[in-house]
């Protein structure tokens, strides 16, 4: 097991790049190695973020990583041809090669059908490229043969609220929060759904809470920021705005940050023109 993955903690969810790349940047650059399973799911963005921000190169990071079960330890029948197939899949996926890494992901599935995070990161490629419904299968397979990992329900999630499907993405975000309730992103999700669906109270509640588990999560506060715009609620919207655009431009993600901006403008001159 190579040193530089040991400490880091895995979870795959569908993030922002930056978001990505920032964190597992962060992670890289701090860990110490002491003996924990990493998941192969996202060694790619790991390879990805330590690259972006100098740690390592793919070819010096990228190092067999081994499938897990559903108690975290090693799959033995997992074979070595799988394996490498899926580490394949994770290097083109460094480089935004969707379609590629889809298809090396499917060779590996073909040679090991239980191979859980050659569904995962097959779904994550679909949802880049827009495939939501593949995605969806792919999600859902993973939690056939996995069904107590809150992130995968979090993705498919997401992908039914791509499609509109909304009561599916509620149900999936509260599966996901009752497996991790301390799965910020699950109730930022939650509470988007909720707010699509006029339940204000959970919605409000679920931004809270998402919220209370990360106070540095930007997008929590952007999405409360969007329902009590909603609502009417101008200054609390203008508050929310205001920590938002703190939150991206302290991590560089100058596009949030941007739109974000523009939000807290109109929302002033909302409030000037009330006050007039």
């Amino acid at each position: 097991m190579p040193s530089q993955f040991t400490e880091i903690l895995y979870q795959w969810t569908e993030l922002e790049s930056s978001d990505i790349r920032d964190g597992w940047c962060a992670l890289g650059k701090n860990h110490r190695p002491w003996q924990l399973f990493l998941h192969p799911a996202l060694a790619g963005w790991l390879i990805w973020g330590l690259v972006s921000c100098g740690v390592g190169s793919p070819v010096a990071i990228a190092q067999p990583l081994p499938a897990v079960n559903q108690q975290g330890f090693p799959e033995p029948q997992t074979t070595a041809s799988a394996m490498r197939l899926l580490e394949r899949g994770l290097s083109k996926a460094v480089i935004r090669d969707w379609q590629g890494a889809i298809d090396d992901y499917t060779l590996a599935i073909r040679q090991d059908p239980t191979l859980v995070a050659a569904y995962v990161n097959r779904g994550i490629a679909y949802r880049q490229l827009g495939q939501s419904q593949q995605a969806i299968a792919d999600y859902t397979q993973a939690i056939r043969l996995n069904p107590n990992n809150a992130e995968v329900f979090n993705n498919r999630a997401i992908a039914h609220l791509s499609m509109g499907q909304r009561q599916m993405a509620l149900s999936d975000f509260t599966t996901a929060i009752n497996l991790n309730p301390n799965y910020a992103k699950a109730f930022y999700g939650r509470g988007t759904v909720r707010r699509q669906l006029n339940d204000h109270q959970g919605a409000m509640a679920d931004f809270n809470q998402a919220i209370q588990l990360d106070p540095t999560y930007a997008d929590a506060y952007y999405g409360r920021g969007l329902y009590r715009q909603q609502l009417g609620e101008r200054r609390g919207a203008l508050a929310d705005f205001r920590r938002a655009a703190e939150l991206y431009q302290a991590t560089g993600n100058t596009q949030r940050y941007q739109e974000t901006l523009k939000r807290v403008e109109a929302v002033q001159r909302s409030l000037q023109t009330q006050t007039r």
